[in-house]
């Protein structure tokens, strides 16, 4: 079909049946509310998952503190691998950009340059 430019909101699932439950039927409805949305949205936010509260705290609140560093000092981390396609950049721009090509091993986003 034709794109459009609609905005896409984010897929909030419930995951309480994958940490607790045992119904298969109710597992596997799940699993396929997952696989739409990484297949038409390419990420998802979850609730009901078991992460302590407290944890889910100190994670953001160290995050706002990396953010809130001199560009310095967010840009003297390194990532993992040069080939790794996660980290701190400076002037990444996200875009929708998904492969359909499940035989491709590049990242999904693009990075644009600024003129772009």
């Amino acid at each position: 079909g034709e794109e459009s430019n609609a905005s896409y909101a984010i897929p909030i699932i419930d995951i309480e049946v994958l940490v607790n439950g045992s119904v298969k039927e109710k597992k596997e409805s799940v699993v396929q509310e997952i696989g739409k949305a990484c297949e038409e949205i390419g990420f998802f936010a979850i609730t009901n998952h078991g992460v302590d509260t407290d944890l889910i705290d100190a994670t953001w609140d160290m995050t706002r503190k990396f953010f809130d560093l001199p560009i310095e000092e967010k840009m003297a981390v390194p990532s993992k691998e040069p080939e790794y396609p996660y980290g701190y950049e400076q002037s990444e721009r996200l875009v929708k950009g998904k492969s359909t090509d499940r035989s491709q091993t590049t990242s999904d986003l693009c990075k644009l340059d600024e003129g772009d």
